[in-house]
């Protein structure tokens, strides 16, 4: 699935059964009971001059879930604000954005104002974090579960809990 560039407006839960791509100058503003499934990869391909933003309509939204992709998700020059955890129905994640079993990269990006238990939670997954900014957090910044990854040129501030969590992980920090 592609995602035309604009502005567009998630009153609801999109659950969306294949990879999504979306491009750089779309702006996604979620209601507070939307979130985002997606059973496959991502690619958030923005630009440093246009950029990629998703973010709450009101005050927070439900957040972002990747799980079991074939292909490894990218994101670049996105920025995710407000996000809560999602839980709906037996669901209940503590990220406010979530890959399981879904290798991702994500370079120049912002997780800003999460009040999930984790702005960002990696389980199960190889990954990769360049140039990005977690800030403004009730609780942990980014939290990896049994994955492997490297964290470079990236800032942890304004945390309340931990700026990075790991368990059973094999991640190098630089």
């Amino acid at each position: 699935f592609i995602l035309r560039t604009g502005i567009w407006d998630v009153n609801d839960p999109l659950i969306i059964d294949g990879n999504l791509i979306i491009n750089g100058g779309t702006e996604i503003n979620f209601s507070s009971n939307s979130y985002l499934i997606i059973k496959g990869y991502v690619r958030f391909n923005g630009k440093k001059n246009n950029k990629i933003i998703l973010k709450a309509k009101d005050d927070y939204w439900k957040g972002i879930y990747v799980f079991e992709a074939s292909e490894r998700s990218f994101l670049d020059n996105v920025e995710i604000h407000n996000t809560d955890f999602l839980k709906d129905g037996i669901l209940e994640l503590t990220g406010g954005v979530n890959f399981y079993k879904s290798d991702v990269d994500i370079n120049n990006s912002v997780f800003l104002h999460s009040k999930a238990e984790d702005a960002l939670n990696i389980v199960e997954s190889d990954f990769s974090i360049d140039n990005t900014l977690f800030s403004k957090c009730s609780s942990d910044g980014f939290d990896s579960d049994f994955s492997d990854g490297v964290i470079k040129n990236s800032t942890f501030k304004n945390i309340l809990g931990d700026g990075v969590d790991f368990s059973g992980s094999n991640v190098k920090l630089n």
